[in-house]
């Protein structure tokens, strides 16, 4: 028998304006998708509840939808008693959904849940689709973000997860961070000027995929040396049908801490690879195309087990433990906006020029990683050339075998 759910799906559209102008646009529907055949039909009527977030961007806006699929999947197909239409949905399934989903998941997910479903049930209840709600059923409430909708049946009504303390990587030593390009520029190359961009520039990883070349910037010559990127909500898979979800969290021009001996190599090495690609993404793929969200984070995956790996490989007991230690703590590729921003911080006098150099919306966004300013270039850069300086080889030309640098000649993939 075929397991039919429901599930999300970008819906890619055009939009006309007065002008006559044209825009692609895109939005997050609600398809019916058979798990065994792998067939799906078209957006169905539901997909209506993505209005419950008109103003939200394609990203959060997936992330909303897929929260309240897992909710109707719940409710139509796994729940002890299905429903069958949304009409049939009441407090009491919503509460035992809530209240199993709580012995499952994590309490930062339930209520964010809880918050997407609520805001979703109200929507559809206004528009007169979720008739099994009551005016009576729902209460707002005043917060600092603005008015939250909730259902007092459901609202306390079931114990939450505990909170759990998260054993995260914020930095990493400089030494590290050397290590970690060279194994990049060994086994995972197309990443590699992604990293950098993330370390020296602070950029979130969505960030870095969404980049194509017109978005890169020089002021060099001067004594202002930087590298500058254009930070937006980009599309660069329109082939895709389920979209290109990567963009930015906030729109921005963004510094880059140039670092010559670094940059310039990474950079070369990056043209050559995207030299025969499909699109100007300035990341892409094996395959030619523009490099995706999950495609970055597999090249990362790869790299932090190359350079855990070698840490604990290494002749000094101090950088074994190290990579022990690496190892057994939580950490990914948001670890490169936590050394920028710990690297700022080093110079950085208020909270207010960390936010601003991480082009953060808050300034509170960037104290759980702990300026736009000469000094603070200025001191990064002479840190990280000193000890590129100090190296018996370049980048990338590393041996597997002992951890010693050796010369290899070229270091650019086939």
């Amino acid at each position: 028998m075929s397991k039919i759910r429901f599930k999300p799906i970008i819906i890619k559209y055009k939009k006309a304006h007065i002008n006559g102008a044209i825009e692609n646009r895109s939005t997050v529907g609600i398809c019916l998708y058979d798990e065994d055949t792998k067939c799906e039909t078209k957006a169905q009527p539901i997909s209506i509840v993505a209005k419950t977030w008109p103003s939200v961007k394609l990203q959060p806006l997936n992330t909303y939808m897929t929260r309240f699929v897992r909710f109707l999947n719940y409710c139509f197909f796994e729940c002890e008693s299905p429903v069958r239409t949304i009409a049939d949905i009441k407090p009491g399934i919503v509460l035992s959904y809530f209240t199993d989903l709580s012995m499952t998941s994590g309490r930062n997910y339930v209520s964010a849940s809880e918050n997407n479903v609520n805001k979703a049930l109200y929507y559809l209840w206004m528009h007169g689709i979720a008739t099994g709600f009551k005016e009576s059923d729902f209460a707002m409430v005043e917060t600092p973000r603005g008015t939250t909708v909730y259902l007092k049946d459901v609202k306390n009504c079931y114990t939450l997860p505990p909170s759990k303390a998260r054993n995260r990587l914020h930095d990493m030593d400089t030494k590290t961070v050397l290590r970690m390009f060279d194994l990049a520029i060994r086994y995972t190359p197309r990443i590699a000027l992604g990293l950098y961009f993330q370390i020296f520039g602070g950029l979130r990883y969505a960030e870095v995929v969404s980049l194509d070349y017109n978005k890169i910037h020089f002021n060099l010559g001067n004594n202002a040396n930087a590298v500058y990127v254009d930070i937006a909500d980009t599309d660069l898979r329109p082939d895709l049908r389920r979209g290109f979800l990567s963009g930015a969290k906030k729109t921005r021009k963004q510094q880059i801490i140039y670092i010559p001996e670094l940059f310039d190599q990474l950079y070369e090495l990056n043209t050559k690879l995207t030299a025969k690609g499909f699109s100007n993404a300035v990341f892409i793929n094996a395959n030619g195309n523009a490099m995706t969200e999950a495609s970055y984070a597999g090249y990362f995956r790869t790299l932090k087990k190359h350079l855990i790996d070698s840490l604990k490989k290494d002749s000094d007991f101090r950088v074994r433990n190290y990579g022990i230690s690496l190892e057994s703590i939580e950490w990914g590729t948001h670890i490169g906006r936590g050394i920028y921003s710990n690297l700022v911080a080093e110079v950085a006098k208020t909270s207010a020029e960390i936010a601003r150099a991480r082009g953060d919306s808050s300034q509170d966004s960037s104290l759980p990683y702990l300026s736009d300013n000469s000094k603070t270039r200025t001191l990064v850069i002479e840190n990280v050339q000193k000890l590129i300086n100090e190296r018996p080889t370049k980048l990338g030309e590393i041996n597997d075998q002992t951890n010693q640098f050796t010369r290899r000649g070229s270091v650019l993939p086939q």
